[in-house]
C-alpha cells in the first residue's frame, strides 16, 4: 500500500510538474511572439521613417513633411 501511495504521489508530482512546464512554455512562446511582433513593427516603422526622410531630403518640393511628422 505504501508503494502504491508513493507511486500516486509521484504521478501527482509529475502531473503538476508537467502542467507547470507546459504553462511556462506557453508563456514563453507568447512572449517570444509578442517580442517578434514588436520588433517587426519597430523595424517597419523605422524603415518607413528612413524612406520618408530620404524622400524629403531628395525632393526639395516637400519642405513641410518633416515638420508635420514631428
Amino acid at each position: 500500500k505504501n508503494k502504491k501511495g508513493k507511486k500516486e504521489v509521484v504521478v501527482g508530482v509529475v502531473i503538476v510538474v508537467v502542467g507547470v512546464v507546459v504553462v511556462v512554455v506557453v508563456v514563453l512562446v507568447v512572449l517570444v511572439v509578442v517580442v517578434v511582433v514588436v520588433v517587426v513593427v519597430v523595424v517597419v516603422v523605422v524603415v518607413v521613417e528612413i524612406e520618408a526622410v530620404i524622400l524629403v531630403s531628395s525632393s526639395s518640393s516637400c519642405c513641410c513633411c518633416s515638420s508635420k511628422s514631428s
